[in-house]
Formats: C-alpha cells, structure tokens, sequence
C-alpha cells in the first residue's frame, strides 16, 4: 500500500458553471498518451507540451452537459445528444462556445486534475 496517490479515481465528478451541471472523467495516463500525437511536438530536439491542446484534448473528458440536442443541432449542424457525438464532433462543439465559458471549463477541469476535494464525485 501507499501508492494510492499514483492512480487516478476515474470516479466521474460532476461540476456547475453558472448554474449549468457538467460531468467530468478525470484524464488518466493512458488518456495523455493517446492524445500524444495531438498535444507534443518536437522542437529543437526537445519534446514540447502543447498546453493549448491538451487543454481542448480534456474537454473531450466532459461526459454530460447541459446541452439538449436541439442546442447542439443549432451549434454545430449534427443532430446527436450530447453522449453520442465523437471526439472530432466534441472538438467542433468546444470551438464554438465563447471564451468565457471555455475558461471557466478550463479552471474547473485543472481543479479537478489537481484532486480539488471541493468538488462532488459521483
């Protein structure tokens, strides 16, 4: 024992940005290794973090939203609940909210990679 704090509790957390819930599965390794080809680059002989996309590569760890179908058929033209949409369509739905949100998406999810006990696991 003792290693507990190695592994991830993939226990989903919910979360609420303005009133509106989200539900989150925190990243584990196997996560960041496949969005590797996405998130590194290699730069100088060096492999860089890009953070920017391995931030939108997170959202796609987003598992309930507030978002009906209808909401969703009106940002991005595809008629599916929030649960069926892929990974390429989760990216076209994040890249259509507005910043503001995006940010706050952005803080709640580094709290809860950072083991925030603040927020409620489900």
């Amino acid at each position: 024992m003792g290693f507990e704090n190695d592994f991830v509790n993939e226990d989903l957390v919910s979360f609420e940005i303005d009133g509106r819930q989200f539900k989150y599965k925190p990243s584990t390794g196997g996560d960041e290794i496949k969005w590797a080809q996405e998130c590194l680059k290699v730069e100088d002989g060096q492999v860089v973090k890009n953070g920017m996309q391995t931030a939108l590569c997170k959202l796609r760890n987003v598992v309930e939203t507030p978002y009906s179908k209808a909401d969703i058929k009106a940002a991005i033209g595809i008629e599916k609940e929030y649960k069926d949409i892929d990974d390429k369509e989760k990216d076209m739905l994040w890249s259509k909210t507005k910043s503001a949100l995006l940010n706050q998406l952005f803080v709640k999810i580094q709290e809860i990679e950072a083991g925030n006990s603040e927020l409620k696991k489900n």
